[in-house]
């Protein structure tokens, strides 16, 4: 017979064989392995989900361009001299007509001087020439003076009108070179810093003349991108299909940017101009053919040419386009992925290809449909077929 200890150790060693054999056969209280289901899965995952913003919207280009001004003057001196006056500020703006550089007139108002007088002088010799000729043609009706005196006194007399021509042409051209040393404006705009100061000679003239500052017109302005290839051929596309005007048609709207401005902010665009040029052909070396706006420069002036701008070029306009927090989007290897949840709260995992943003939210070009229940948040816990205990989200546009 046992002892009563002996038999307490057996049945204590049978309870803890019973007890192992129920675990390795074994069902947990919730009626399988490792969770509810017997699959092994763990509770489910608690995610916000929604289903997309269908609208229309237009499909953008984003490009770079660069300001320039629309019209660009080197003030260069027609006369030589010694600079006078210098009768600007450095960077003011100033309007046509307005003098920049006064050159000493001393030289060339005694030049007008001498060329008037000259003139003077011509017309008294043209007058007595006329009077000698007018009075040979009445002696040689009765043959008092030969012919060859006639033909000589006629002769003096167009010489005389010729050389006040040339008296006339000395007059002007000494009162344009008088004009001239006062260095005037020819257009509106700004002018930059004087580059050859008070008392400094300068040369005049077409051969090497001295460049004195440099003016630029201030509105409108320009905007000049480059746009490559591939752009080119989409809109090219566009324009054959009918779903898009050709700027050589039809000036285009445009949307830019200047460096400090945030384009993700609700205007992120703040600055309006139109597409009026598109050059005649490509650039060989670079593959991009250049385009221009003309944008309005408000007072005062918010554009200076050199900026650099970046500028949205409207395209196609998309029907039921099906739109997305950008956030709800992730990159694995076969590319950028959506979670969405299934009728039976599963995880499906969907491909999807992207456009632009638009109203603050991302374009889904192909992979989702308006009834899909996307996951909006809590897309990084999740794993493709795995269940999930989905609360209702909404996704919410930005006003048009």
């Amino acid at each position: 017979m046992l002892s009563p200890v002996r038999s307490v150790l057996l049945a204590s060693g049978f309870l803890a064989a019973v007890g192992l054999a129920g675990c390795s056969q074994g069902g947990s209280p919730g009626g399988g392995p490792g969770g509810p289901g017997g699959k092994g899965e763990g509770p489910a995952l608690k995610v916000t989900v929604a289903t997309p913003v269908v609208r229309t919207v237009t499909k953008y280009t984003d490009v770079t361009g660069t300001l320039k001004a629309v019209e660009r003057v080197e003030v260069r001196p027609q006369v030589s001299g010694y600079i006078d006056e210098v009768l600007f500020k450095d960077g003011a703006p100033v309007k046509r007509g307005d003098v920049l550089v006064r050159i000493d007139p001393s030289l060339y108002k005694a030049d007008l001087n001498k060329s008037e007088g000259e003139l003077v002088s011509a017309l008294a010799q043209e007058n007595l020439s006329v009077l000698e000729e007018a009075r040979f043609a009445k002696l040689r009706t009765s043959s008092a003076v030969s012919q060859d005196e006639y033909d000589q006194s006629k002769s003096k007399k167009d010489v005389s009108a010729a050389n006040v021509v040339t008296a006339r042409a000395n007059v002007d051209r000494a009162k344009k070179n008088l004009d001239w040393t006062d260095v005037r404006a020819k257009i509106d705009g700004l002018v930059d810093r004087i580059l050859v100061t008070k008392g400094n000679l300068v040369s005049g003239g077409t051969v090497a003349p001295t460049l004195l500052t440099v003016l630029v017109s201030t509105d409108p302005i320009y905007a000049y991108f480059d746009v490559d290839e591939e752009t080119v051929l989409y809109y090219a596309d566009l324009i054959k299909a009918n779903k898009f005007t050709s700027i050589k048609v039809k000036p285009l709207p445009i949307e830019f940017r200047l460096k400090d401005t945030d384009p993700k902010a609700a205007d992120g665009y703040p600055f309006k101009g139109s597409l009026d040029f598109a050059s005649s052909e490509l650039n060989a070396a670079t593959g991009s053919l250049t385009i221009r706006a003309t944008i309005a420069n408000p007072v005062p002036y918010k554009f200076t040419p050199g900026l650099f701008v970046r500028a949205r070029l409207p395209g196609a306009v998309v029907e039921n386009a099906i739109l997305i927090p950008d956030a709800a989007i992730f990159a694995d290897g076969a590319g950028k992925v959506v979670y969405t949840v299934t009728a039976e709260n599963r995880v499906a995992k969907k491909i999807v290809t992207t456009g632009p943003i638009s109203a603050e939210l991302r374009v889904v070009l192909t992979g989702l449909t308006p009834a899909d229940r996307v996951v909006i948040n809590g897309g990084q816990r999740v794993q493709d077929g795995a269940p999930v205990e989905p609360i209702a989200g909404e996704i919410k546009a930005a006003a048009k």
